[in-house]
């Protein structure tokens, strides 16, 4: 039976974009028969036995150190022991490296050095994260890019969730980069969620527009735009309330900033998504993300998506039928688009509509079959570990 060896810096029970993916293709992989070693930093607790009726996943733990800022996210320090002595036993057919800190660039060196193929996930844009911690961090940018553009490189595949990336990474110098696209689980994610007694906690009535955006609360999420937009809205509805679901750094600055944040934290499951239903608008304006799974999750529950023009949203919007778009950091665009959809209860209604019907083309099932292609390709196509130094990355 198949091995695969999936290396990662996250996973559940951490909430983000790239645990959730990550335990959909773990799941899908299980239910298709294939043996799997999944290495990470030691989790705060652990519920694989839901992922795993079967046995056929072992849970292999590194050390780690606590991510500034981020004190829920860990660093892993490298392989462990006791994994280096199973794999020499058991060497898993192909390697697929999700994020690319300490934990994936040593699983990177010692595929190289056992000949292993390996297939890289680009979840996350750390090069734009850059952009948003100060003039400090924004010097980081090019020595980031370039150690991205070595690691990717240095691997068989590098699968991202959507084609404009694809594009803007190939002209940055990564090769190889095919999509991967995300899914949805629309049993859970359903307008058939909406919870009047939740309404009611947030002093919303039926008529009653509630406003919202879900995710980590944290500056390359470009909440400022979140709260600005709102404050127009408010002018003109004094009712509106604001629903930001999640958690992160930024959860006390919020608190302070203004009353008319509602902060319900971090919510899971059914809860997550009556929390999505029972909203009347979603604005999603950041500008860091390679997909963004909350516009996935929002539409499914029949919400109005309000994005810029990039990411998920380019591919899962149609203008006008499922959702709106405006042009990547147009904020008066955005404000606009904001203002008209806060207004028109009705277009509001058959973009809801529009949204449920564009999501059903996203199958967990299907994008599982689709990610063992890009694993049996790199298996049959062999060793693809190719040495790369980073002094040729940065020239």
């Amino acid at each position: 039976m198949l091995r695969l060896g999936l290396v990662t810096e996250t996973f559940a029970p951490d909430i983000n974009g790239v645990s959730h993916t990550l335990q959909h293709l773990v799941k899908g992989l299980l239910h298709q028969g294939w043996h799997l070693d999944l290495v990470r930093p030691k989790p705060r607790q652990s519920y694989l036995r839901a992922l795993d009726p079967s046995g056929r996943l072992c849970d292999w733990h590194a050390k780690g150190i606590g991510l500034p800022g981020y004190q829920d996210l860990q660093l892993g320090l490298g392989l462990p022991t006791d994994l280096r002595r199973h794999w020499s036993l058991h060497p898993p057919h192909v390697l697929y490296i999700a994020t690319e800190g300490p934990l994936g660039f040593a699983a990177l060196k010692y595929a190289q050095s056992q000949g292993i193929p390996v297939v890289s996930g680009f979840h996350t844009n750390f090069q734009l994260y850059t952009e948003h911690y100060g003039r400090l961090a924004s010097y980081l940018h090019k020595p980031t890019l370039a150690y991205l553009r070595w690691f990717h490189n240095a691997t068989h595949t590098t699968l991202v969730p959507n084609q404009q990336q694809a594009l803007e990474l190939g002209a940055q110098g990564l090769d190889n980069v095919h999509c991967l696209y995300r899914g949805v689980d629309t049993q859970r994610f359903n307008p058939q969620r909406r919870c009047q007694d939740l309404r009611r906690q947030w002093q919303a009535n039926s008529e009653t527009l509630v406003v919202t955006c879900v995710g980590r609360l944290a500056a390359e999420k470009n909440l400022d735009q979140v709260i600005e937009t709102f404050q127009l809205i408010k002018a003109q509805h004094p009712d509106a309330r604001l629903v930001l679901t999640g958690d992160g750094p930024l959860h006390s600055h919020l608190m302070r900033k203004t009353q008319d944040i509602i902060l319900p934290g971090t919510r899971t499951g059914i809860d997550l998504a009556r929390h999505y239903a029972s909203c009347d608008l979603f604005l999603f304006p950041s500008t860091t993300e390679t997909f963004g799974n909350v516009i996935l999750e929002a539409m499914a529950s029949g919400l109005p998506v309000l994005s810029y023009d990039y990411a998920g949203a380019q591919l899962l919007i149609e203008q006008g039928v499922s959702g709106y778009k405006v042009p990547l950091k147009d904020q008066t665009a955005f404000n606009q688009a904001a203002l008209e959809l806060a207004a028109q209860p009705v277009l509001r209604t058959a973009l809801a509509t529009g949204a449920c019907k564009r999501i059903q083309a996203f199958s967990w099932d299907t994008i599982v079959q689709n990610f063992i292609q890009y694993l049996m390709q790199a298996r049959a196509q062999g060793v693809s570990c190719h040495e790369h130094t980073l002094d040729h990355s940065l020239s």
